[in-house]
This record gives structure tokens, sequence and C-alpha cells, in this order.
């Protein structure tokens, strides 16, 4: 139900928005990404999120297992040291840590939830809690393991 609403591609601006708020993402994307580089690279960063949103909820297991293998060809290129001087030194990021990929994944969800009563309607809280329950398998494909892992919306809530 969520996830087959058109009026979720708007979702896809806050959940990169949403991500970058955290400042570990937001030192890999600023160093691993051209979504600075121009509109057009802007562009086609969140057209790889909806496109990502897309196979994750309604494409076949062969196409979400595709972009599955293409993240984990991908994802421990995205690593390095912080640069941000408001984070403390010596610190670093990766793509392939687990809470990184939860926050990442857990925006992605938060975001959809919110577009999605904010332009089609009210969900209940057993719906919301349901929709998280049945993402968990791309959650575990990610390899976020199930501790880490939130399939109740007021702890997503408190999460961010």
């Amino acid at each position: 139900m969520i996830a087959r609403s058109p009026a979720l591609i708007a979702g896809a601006r806050a959940t990169l928005l949403l991500q970058a708020a955290n400042p570990i993402i937001k030192e890999g994307a600023k160093n691993h990404s051209s979504f600075r580089d121009s509109r057009a690279h802007a562009l086609l960063r969140l057209a790889a999120t909806a496109a990502y949103f897309k196979t994750t909820h309604q494409g076949s297991v062969e196409d979400i297992e595709g972009w599955h293998q293409k993240l984990d060809v991908f994802h421990p290129t995205v690593r390095g040291k912080v640069t941000d001087k408001d984070l403390p030194k010596n610190m670093t990021y990766s793509a392939t840590d687990p809470k990184a990929a939860w926050w990442v994944q857990a925006s992605l969800l938060y975001a959809t939830m919110n577009t999605y009563e904010h332009f089609v309607g009210y969900l209940t809280r057993e719906t919301k809690n349901a929709y998280l329950k049945e993402m968990v398998p791309v959650a575990r494909r990610l390899h976020i393991p199930d501790e880490l892992i939130i399939t109740d919306y007021p702890a997503l809530q408190y999460y961010f």
C-alpha cells in the first residue's frame, strides 16, 4: 500500500536530506558522490535513490538482488577519514558500517511514511509497523544486523 503511491517520488529528496543530517553519511557523500558537481549530477543521485526505492518496494527478487550486488561492489569503496573540523580528529567513515547503513535505510523508510501521510493519507501505527517489518529483508541484505533494525514506528521516531 505505502510503496505503490506515485506521490512517493517526492520523498526521495526528503530521504537524501535526512540521510545527510548524519555527519558521517554527509562526509561520505561529500567525498564519494558527484551530486555537488552540477544540477545534473544531483538529479542523477536523486533518480538513483528513487530507482532503488522502486526496485526494493516493487521489483522482483532478481531485480532487488541486482541492486544489492551493485551496492556490495560500490559500498566498500566509500570510506575514508572525516575532514569536517567540527567532528573528532582521526574519525573515519565507511559505507559498510552497519550503523551507517541503518541510518541510510531508516531515513528512506521514515521519509517514505511521512511523505505518504503528507500527500496521500493517514497511516495507522499498525500499518507503519507492518511496513517496517516488510522491509527487514532489505535491511538484512544491506548487511544490517537485526539488533540495529527498528520495526516499531515510535521507536523509529525516537531514533531520529
